[in-house]
């Protein structure tokens, strides 16, 4: 959401390595029928900074070339979110088709 702008730049964080959407007012996230919850005083991210709009958990998308979603992840801690997505793009890579349970 609006939070991604002041992560862009810092090079702990997105720093321009992957791209990033910004969805202020959750209608993207809406669009993938995700979640998006409103904000809770006290709630802070991963940096202890107050997190103080609503949003959405981490979800990952694996994306094919012709623009269809072979995959979805979700639910997970963030380092288990980045394994999940590899296996999920390796299995894509080799089978053709993405690992059981994470059709979309």
């Amino acid at each position: 959401m609006i939070r991604c702008h002041a992560t862009i730049g810092d090079p702990d964080y997105c720093a321009g390595k992957i791209p990033v959407a910004t969805d202020a007012d959750g209608s993207i996230a809406r669009s993938y029928d995700l979640n998006v919850r409103e904000a809770v005083a006290g709630h802070k991210d991963t940096r202890g900074i107050e997190i103080d709009h609503g949003f959405a958990e981490r979800t990952t998308f694996i994306v094919t070339p012709d623009g269809k979603i072979a995959a979805t992840i979700g639910g997970l801690a963030p380092a288990d979110n980045v394994t999940r997505a590899l296996q999920a793009v390796q299995q894509l890579a080799t089978s053709g088709k993405p690992a059981d349970g994470l059709h979309r």
